[in-house]
């Protein structure tokens, strides 16, 4: 009962996440460019200061939340991006114009400190906490939730920067706190023992558990091909997530439709691509069988293939009607994907140092993201942003090999 109790609050705290996210992120492009006014190299530069300060805190958060227990880890890295979205949506009440640039980066450094506190442990508590046979479905449904969950936090997203585009930080900053006071009385830990119960010793602590993690993943060749997929996804994905918002400004354009403000274009679009994800999630659930590693390999290629083509197919896209399109079908791939590359992961990471190695995963996504960012915007800066967006796409194809490569090493 206890066990079914805490996938409800996984639930109910992923779908809280997901609100706030939309409520910020549906019309920060529009904030940042029309708001901070950010050029290309900047937005990319803003994202490459959050993944290099999240590459060097990942790892001792994962180590922290390890032997000192994950609640106390994703409660922090909750009130923690709490304090920095509130801190960023205020940016142009404290700071001057020519400051605002500077402040931002303060705010994201922050932020990704609060990511690296939450993102591994949320995990690795949820996967000690229910049936290794329902973490899948578990997972899939959802994803299902959080796009419903999204829908809602994009309508108060389009509500709120109506009034003032800063907005939307503001109220997201808020969700993070609460958020932070629902897990502190809800969560609990049964099915994993913290190595620490109090503070004494705990540098050693962490650092011994970080070791023992850096020895899982050379002890396990799965893990290495984990590593270099996390990588190149990261590589390709800034540019994607930092860019699609500005080509459809700059080089598509949005139809003249009653004198429609881009922000309300921006919550149709989020809107329509939370639906499809919803329904894409809330159909896999039933039919995938994520408990098949030689399955999931395929289908995790499959889906990566499906995302090259269509990202250069948006990139190319001239037409409303085909961005559209291409889009939507994106966004859909990459929550499938996604929720399927958590659950791949947490099978093959042994419990006593799971959200340790979650946590260097995504030291290897945030390294992609830092290394890959300020290339793919200097190409969008120099060229165009279409040759940035295909750059991007070619960048996932080093992740079909390491899926061949894994199908080698389940037949062996």
């Amino acid at each position: 009962m206890l066990k079914s109790s805490q996938s409800s609050v996984y639930l109910i705290a992923s779908m809280l996440v997901q609100m706030a996210n939309a409520t910020m992120f549906t019309t920060y492009v529009v904030y940042y460019v029309t708001g901070l006014h950010l050029n290309p190299f900047q937005l990319l530069m803003v994202g490459t200061v959050l993944e290099l300060v999240y590459f060097f805190a990942e790892g001792p958060t994962g180590a922290w939340a390890d032997t000192f227990g994950r609640k106390r880890s994703i409660v922090i890295g909750a009130m923690i991006l709490g304090c920095s979205y509130i801190f960023e949506g205020l940016l142009p009440v404290v700071f001057s114009i020519a400051a605002l640039f500077v402040g931002l980066l303060l705010a994201e450094g922050v932020r990704a400190i609060g990511e690296a506190f939450f993102s591994g442990a949320m995990q690795a508590w949820i996967a000690d906490e229910v049936e290794q046979k329902e973490l899948g479905q578990l997972l899939l449904r959802t994803a299902s939730m959080e796009r419903a969950a999204s829908i809602v936090g994009i309508l108060l997203s389009v509500f709120v920067t109506s009034f003032h585009l800063n907005l939307g930080y503001v109220c997201g900053g808020v969700m993070y706190l609460c958020l932070g006071l629902f897990l502190l009385f809800s969560v609990r830990e049964t099915g994993f023992q913290p190595e620490a119960q109090g503070v004494d010793g705990g540098v050693g602590q962490v650092a011994n558990t970080l070791l023992q993690g850096i020895r899982t993943i050379r002890r396990i060749p799965v893990l290495w091909g984990l590593l270099l997929v996390s990588l190149f996804v990261g590589v390709a994905s800034e540019g994607i997530d930092r860019l699609w918002g500005t080509h459809f400004i700059t080089d598509i354009g949005f139809p003249a439709f009653g004198h429609w403000h881009t922000v309300v274009w921006f919550g149709i679009l989020a809107v329509l691509a939370n639906a499809a994800g919803a329904i894409a999630a809330g159909m896999s659930s039933r039919y995938l069988d994520t408990e098949a590693p030689d399955r999931m390999t395929r289908i995790l290629a499959l889906i990566t293939l499906l995302r090259i083509g269509l990202i250069g197919l948006f990139a190319f896209a001239s037409r409303f009607s085909v961005a559209i399109v291409a889009y939507l079908a994106i966004t859909v791939t990459a929550t499938l994907f996604q929720t399927l590359f958590e659950v791949w992961k947490m099978q093959n990471i042994p419990s006593p140092v799971r959200a340790t190695v979650m946590s260097m995963l995504g030291q290897m996504d945030a390294l992609g993201q830092s290394c890959g960012g300020p290339v793919i915007g200097m190409i969008g800066s120099r060229y165009t942003i279409r040759t940035a967006l295909v750059a991007a796409a070619l960048l996932l194809s080093p992740t079909l090999g390491a899926y061949a490569w894994f199908k080698r090493l389940r037949l062996r």
